[in-house]
């Protein structure tokens, strides 16, 4: 203070008051750790002061705000500049790493099922799964193939394309005909490849003869009038198509007074329903006047013959083997390779 009674030093009201402020905090902090006396903690909530982490709180916290940050999504920037994130919300027990690392797995690379066979001198061309039911074709894919890519047996092609037809279409073979029937010779040879290449429901559908029910002949009796000469000659097209076979039993032919088609139609002849119905009598005659004749009655021969017809019919269900193991079948065709 100077001799008019003014004070040295800044104003009141540049006082720095945080510094003073804080600078009580300290003072008071130090005198209550050199007391004797416990501390009565603050009075109000107000009072608390704020307090730092400790360092396996921030560690905790660093850790699981990078787990989120790499399975959250980047957007677009905010109005600040700053990037944003969206963070994946998840459960209490679901595994982030474990969400993390699926998400960025490499895709499983697929092995091409696609395989050549060379069987004998003659190639095929198939696929694993369809082989798969063979056990010594599988154990054959199981080495290495040769430098065009194939794999080699020395076998008989032409036995071997059965067996391949039977794996695509899970279908038994049937060898038979209306002349010499089921050829037995054909189902041992078969029999035989069966073992060879391990096919077990193929091997036991051979062994035990299965393939005598797959055709169903029906028989019956059947007795025929032939009309004429015209049919005599064609008894087979007129009598039983192409899938009956037919014995004859018994022949009686003589002659006698029937109905003969006026347009020579020889199917017509002995029926005058159908030249009614056909209307032939109208073609012949349509420059007579007067009524026109509904019948045509001539002299011809007569045949009739007894006859015993069989028409055999397939059971489907005898020649399938089931549904594919694996599926449907990769091929739904009967034909060779």
């Amino acid at each position: 203070m100077d001799g008019a009674g003014n004070s040295f030093g800044p104003p009141a009201t540049h006082l720095d008051v945080s510094h003073i402020h804080s600078h009580q905090l300290l003072h008071s902090g130090s005198s209550r750790r050199n007391s004797s006396e416990p501390d009565a903690g603050p009075a109000t909530i107000d009072e608390i002061p704020a307090t730092h982490a400790t360092t396996s709180a921030i560690g905790a916290e660093r850790n699981t705000s990078t787990s989120r940050l790499a399975v959250s999504d980047y957007r677009l920037p905010r109005m600040d500049g700053l990037p944003s994130f969206s963070e994946a919300t998840a459960t209490s027990g679901s595994n982030i790493a474990s969400e993390a690392a699926s998400i960025n797995a490499a895709p499983t690379p697929v092995l091409d099922s696609r395989v050549i066979l060379r069987i004998g001198e003659k190639q095929f061309f198939t696929t694993r799964a369809t082989l798969a039911e063979s056990h010594l074709l599988t154990a054959l894919l199981s080495t290495e193939a040769t430098q065009d890519g194939e794999y080699f047996l020395d076998a008989d092609p032409d036995i071997f394309s059965q067996v391949m037809r039977f794996l695509r279409t899970r279908r038994f073979p049937l060898f038979w005909d209306n002349a010499s029937g089921y050829d037995t010779a054909k189902y041992l040879e078969l029999l035989v490849a069966a073992q060879f290449y391990h096919i077990p429901t193929l091997e036991m559908w051979l062994t035990e003869k299965r393939y005598l029910g797959v055709m169903n002949i029906k028989s019956e009796y059947k007795k025929y009038r032939l009309y004429g000469t015209d049919q005599i000659v064609r008894m087979h097209e007129l009598c039983w198509d192409r899938e009956e076979q037919c014995r004859i039993l018994s022949i009686s032919e003589s002659k006698g007074k029937a109905h003969a088609c006026p347009q020579k139609f020889w199917r017509h002849d002995g029926d005058q329903g159908k030249c009614m119905k056909a209307k032939c009598f109208q073609h012949q005659l349509r420059s007579i006047t007067g009524p026109l004749p509904v019948n045509n009655v001539v002299v011809m021969r007569l045949l009739d013959v007894t006859a015993l017809v069989t028409k055999p019919e397939i059971r489907a269900g005898v020649l399938s083997a089931g549904a594919y193991p694996d599926g449907p079948p990769p091929y739904q065709g009967g034909g060779d390779d």
